[in-house]
């Protein structure tokens, strides 16, 4: 993933996106309100601290999608940052499922505890956006994955994107563009992926 280069901006469309400016500024780049989800109360806490002096809205922490409200989601500029363990994930991926079929707008960030190849491209043909390793993450890298998933940017953790190399060795390289089209392997989405520099 490179995190220094140059997001093309989209005009702001209402009031509910927030606009990041601080240590990742790049240009203004619009992000969803959040609502963060974790089973566990220490990483919602975390998470939200973790968030709290940036420009980024956490607007609810929930446990689990079932206490997710649809009056919540209904924000156009919403998008859901999720905690999946061993315990939770086959839940999680159905109601991923769900909610992004139903609310088409929707980003859904993924941290998961562990790298799981399979769990990961689940997530993905799910409809989440953004598969990332919580014992991996800085906040800076945090941030700007979320924000080129507001702009409909697929983001995977580096090493998902070494397991479906091993998985699917026919991937294409664009060296010119830095990026890593994967368009036989993922026939259901169109996505690039940002390859760290």
């Amino acid at each position: 993933m490179i995190l220094d280069e140059q997001v093309p901006i989209p005009p702001k469309e209402n009031e509910n996106q927030v606009t990041l400016q601080g240590p990742m500024d790049h240009g203004s780049v619009p992000i969803a309100r959040v609502i963060i989800i974790d089973p566990n109360a220490i990483t919602l806490s975390g998470l939200s601290h973790l968030l709290a002096d940036t420009d980024v809205h956490v607007i609810a922490e929930v446990p689990s999608l079932d206490k997710l409200d649809d009056e919540i989601v209904e924000a156009k500029s919403c998008m859901i940052l999720i905690g999946i363990d061993e315990s939770n994930s086959a839940l999680t991926l159905s109601q991923i499922a769900y909610w992004t079929q139903s609310h088409a707008q929707l980003r859904i960030v993924i941290l998961s505890n562990k790298f799981n190849f399979p769990e990961a491209f689940d997530a993905i043909r799910a409809g989440a956006s953004c598969c990332l390793l919580k014992s991996d993450i800085t906040r800076d890298v945090l941030v700007r994955s979320m924000e080129l998933s507001s702009l409909g940017v697929v983001v995977f953790a580096s090493e998902l994107l070494d397991a479906l190399e091993d998985h699917a060795p026919v991937a294409e390289i664009d060296a010119q563009n830095h990026r890593q089209v994967f368009s036989q392997q993922l026939p259901q989405i169109e996505s690039e992926t940002f390859l760290q520099s």
